[in-house]
């Protein structure tokens, strides 16, 4: 569970995508003039409230909350989503 919602492991369309996408990212990331703090990891999971209702989103993993903030804002503002 994330939050309130279920999640599942991302297939077929999703995991896809994710897979031209994640290089991208990770382009986007190694840009940033300073080297990241904390690791971070990244995955995409379909979440919702069923399998069927669930959306692809991509999660940012790291002990440090305000890196994960920070990178999903990075990311966010680089258009790649």
């Amino acid at each position: 569970k994330i939050g309130r919602n279920c999640c599942w492991e991302a297939t077929g369309p999703a995991r896809e995508t994710f897979v031209k996408l994640g290089p991208e990212i990770k382009s986007c990331l190694d840009k940033r003039s300073e080297p990241l703090p904390s690791w971070v990891t990244y995955s995409v999971y379909m979440i919702g409230n069923s399998p069927k209702t669930a959306s692809p989103t991509i999660v940012f993993c790291s002990s440090d909350s305000s890196l994960r903030r920070e990178i999903r804002k990075i990311v966010k503002e680089s258009g790649l989503l």
